[in-house]
């Protein structure tokens, strides 16, 4: 025979259910804000002769995204705009932290051997030995 719970712990009850309801709604109110704004930085890298103030733009909007979403896709997508916008020193030092936390990232070790090659050739095999470990979907990168 089920008991049924006592008349006082009913409401209790539905306080913390919609308590529950309701942090699951702010968490997904934040993943919605943040996946949006990561959207709105990968537009604007995407965009072909970005002038100055939209590349500052959609720098400041990954480094939003990284500072309050988990993983390293915010960290890969910057370096991914400096390297595409003709900065590939500025693109290593985003690429480097995602790989740091995600060594396994083939994508960001691609992107690695492209901003090093001619700055840091080092690097540049170190990031081509790490794909040849990987052995990616994505291919290598062209040979000189």
């Amino acid at each position: 025979m089920l008991r049924r719970p006592a008349a006082a712990a009913v409401p209790l009850q539905r306080l913390l259910l919609g308590l529950g309801a309701l942090a699951l709604l702010v968490a997904l109110a934040f993943q919605l804000h943040w996946a949006r704004l990561e959207g709105t930085g990968h537009d604007l890298a995407s965009r072909r002769g970005l002038d100055q103030a939209g590349l500052a733009r959609a720098q400041r909007d990954f480094e939003r995204v990284r500072a309050h979403a988990p993983g390293t896709d915010a960290l890969v997508a910057e370096g991914e705009l400096a390297l595409f916008h003709g900065r590939p020193g500025q693109a290593l030092a985003p690429l480097l932290a995602a790989v740091r936390a995600e060594p396994q990232n083939a994508l960001a070790w691609q992107l690695i051997a492209q901003a090093s090659d001619g700055i840091d050739d080092q690097l540049a095999a170190r990031a081509d030995a790490q794909l040849d470990r990987l052995k990616p979907p994505l291919g290598r990168r062209p040979a000189r």
